[in-house]
């Protein structure tokens, strides 16, 4: 059986949380097994253990039409087709 990737888009209220990770003013690209998997690869990957902010949007099976066509869809590297986060780059 050939387990289901799933992508997703994650904005985040950075209210009152110090340390914001660079490039998360436009939201975050996650492909994961899970909404709980996603999390835990941000968690992790981006905000290196530390508690991650309230999530304030999750689009599963987010289509790359609704995203920002100026700066998201350009510097997207990493194929969004692969578990892990494709925007934005470098985590």
């Amino acid at each position: 059986m050939k387990i289901k990737l799933i992508r997703y888009w994650f904005q985040f209220d950075f209210g009152g949380y110090s340390n914001i990770p660079p490039g998360l003013g436009y939201g975050c690209g996650v492909t994961a097994y899970s909404k709980e998997d996603a999390l835990s690869i941000l968690h992790e990957k981006v905000f290196h253990g530390r508690p991650i902010p309230s999530v304030v949007m999750c689009i599963e099976n987010v289509d790359d039409s609704i995203l920002d066509s100026g700066h998201v869809l350009p510097n997207i590297y990493d194929p969004p087709s692969l578990r892990g986060i494709w925007f934005p780059t470098g985590y």
